[in-house]
């Protein structure tokens, strides 16, 4: 200056709202929810699944990037009870099923191992490393319309089994249907008298086959 002062350059005053809405999407862009996905690969030994995230990670820049395929997700399974006598019901994974994928408030390592309440191994957060599976969620592409007014158990190509430690339905359907069929009529096998109506007894041992098993896992 043409005085001999120094002055400091000139700073734009800073815009408190602007910023605090920086660091706000900064924070939630790094943390890891909710996802839907896609299911590369079932470990049905271990219950763990290989998971593709169905969305792309995108940065300030613009750029766009595939998230890491998910790595040993433990899948969810509705049961209730302790260890290996707990009751559930239980549905085939199968690669290219639909899940959602829920990300662990902090490290699930050490629940995973021993299932006991423990300090995490590490201090991450809401990390894409701890996902859970939640496996049957649809699109509209895929979704698939059940009954209005019914509870309905459609295994699709599968085959459904409902059992116990002790026998399981098919079991016992199959022995009522052949104690049926050694009952005997005027000397005659039930089975062949026609006007009782029950020469449909093996079709329907046939059918029974069709849609269950005895549950063997």
């Amino acid at each position: 200056m043409a005085d001999g002062r120094i002055t400091e350059p000139y700073v734009a005053p800073v815009d408190l709202a602007a910023l605090l809405a920086r660091v706000k999407y900064d924070v939630m862009a790094s943390m890891f929810c909710v996802q839907i996905g896609t299911i590369v690969s079932y470990n049905q030994a271990l219950n763990t699944a290989s998971i593709s995230i169905n969305s792309k990670k995108q940065f300030s820049t613009g750029q766009t990037t595939d998230y890491p395929v998910l790595g040993d997700c433990p899948v969810f399974i509705l049961s209730s009870g302790s260890g290996t006598s707990s009751s559930q019901i239980s549905m085939p994974v199968n690669k290219g099923d639909q899940c959602i994928v829920i990300f662990n408030d902090r490290c699930i390592d050490q629940w995973w191992v021993s299932g006991k309440a423990e300090i995490p191994e590490s201090s991450r957060m809401h990390s894409i490393a701890d996902g859970i599976a939640l496996v049957g969620i649809r699109n509209l592409k895929t979704v698939k319309f059940t009954p209005a007014n019914s509870i309905c158990i459609d295994g699709g190509s599968k085959k459904v089994s409902v059992k116990n430690s002790l026998t399981n339905l098919k079991a016992v359907i199959d022995l009522i249907i052949d104690a049926i069929g050694t009952l005997t009529f005027g000397g005659y096998p039930i089975d062949d008298i026609p006007y009782l109506g029950l020469k449909g007894l093996t079709g329907a041992s046939s059918k029974l086959a069709q849609l269950m098993d005895e549950g063997a896992i």
